[in-house]
């Protein structure tokens, strides 16, 4: 982890992470699970536009197209991600909601 500074890791990385806090858990005698999140910038191509920059912000995206933005949730999803929260602060008002009803009506019907 990077102590909630906002760093976002790749799934494979997140992967390591999460087997490596999984060992831990179960070292501890600990019983259920983690549940396990992450903020992560969404750009949906075409309709996504980042206005604004942070440069204290460093969150990995999710950007292409809609099929892209799509195979890389199910990367999270396959690396063990229970939860994903999407960053559009630096989008434009129109471009925020574009996103959303682009998000809700082409890309969460081909999530699985």
């Amino acid at each position: 982890g990077d102590g909630g500074h906002g760093m976002a890791l790749a799934p494979a990385d997140f992967a390591k992470e999460r087997a490596a806090l999984l060992a831990l858990w179960e070292e501890e005698g600990r019983t259920g699970a983690p549940a396990l999140s992450m903020r992560l910038k969404l750009f949906i191509e075409g309709v996504s536009k980042e206005v604004l920059s942070f440069p204290t912000r460093s969150i990995v995206a999710l950007k292409g197209g809609v099929q892209e933005v799509v195979d890389a949730m199910g990367a999270y999803a396959d690396a063990g991600m229970d939860h994903l929260v999407f960053d559009m602060s630096t989008q434009a008002h129109e471009n925020i909601l574009a996103t959303m009803e682009t998000f809700a009506s082409e890309v969460r019907p081909k999530l699985s």
